[in-house]
């Protein structure tokens, strides 16, 4: 982070809290998957949609990782406007689940964890927009250095969770899921080491960290 400018300290405490928690969404995703094998799943047509949901949700991810990396305001606004989509795919699949719950009472389990995969899914499109709104922000002021190596491992193995946990939803894989919750430890550590340095930096630099106007 560039000294004198507290700013990036909270930008990036935020980046990377937004990043741990879609690891905890990764991880619940993960739980029920391993949780369900064996069991009986919703309808074909459900998980289509939950796929679709998912798609977006990494792609919003990705984009908004991509413009904080660069300081793309642009690209992180249209990221932020994309969101409206997600949220428009997840009424839209719960409306479905109410009228798959109607029509057979006996999927109701199934459906009610389809939904839970759903909400975290939207969830994470909640941190992807954090994180482009950060960019943002960061983007109007000067030019500053936002070099933290373990960021970018971060945002990878949050993003790599994310993706297993739908592959494993989607398959069934009860394996995939449970590793997906062991990764989650993964992450909290690397949010950990990120948070002591910025925390070292401010030590180093007591008197040059300053509010912004």
């Amino acid at each position: 982070p560039a000294a004198g400018d507290l700013r990036v300290i909270v930008a990036i405490i935020k980046t990377i809290t937004d990043l741990e928690r879609v690891g905890d969404e990764a991880h619940k995703i993960g739980d029920i998957v391993a949780r369900r094998t064996g069991m009986e799943r919703a309808g074909p047509d459900s998980y289509r949609v939950v796929r679709h949901l998912g798609e977006i949700a990494l792609l919003l991810l990705h984009d908004a990782l991509h413009a904080f990396a660069r300081l793309d305001a642009r690209a992180a606004l249209e990221g932020v406007r994309r969101d409206r989509q997600l949220d428009d795919e997840y009424d839209a699949i719960q409306r479905q689940c109410i009228t798959f719950m109607i029509e057979d009472p006996r999927m109701i389990r199934a459906t009610i964890d389809l939904l839970w995969v759903a909400r975290s899914l939207e969830r994470v499109g909640d941190h992807a927009v954090n994180i482009a709104e950060s960019a943002i922000r960061l983007a109007e002021k000067p030019k500053i250095d936002i070099s933290i190596p373990e960021i970018e491992v971060m945002a990878r193995r949050a993003r790599k969770m994310l993706s297993d946990s739908l592959d494993a939803f989607i398959r069934a894989d009860g394996a995939l899921g449970r590793k997906v919750c062991r990764d989650v430890d993964v992450v909290d550590s690397l949010h950990a080491s990120v948070f002591r340095v910025l925390l070292t930096h401010l030590m180093a630099h007591p008197k040059t960290i300053t509010p912004s106007p």
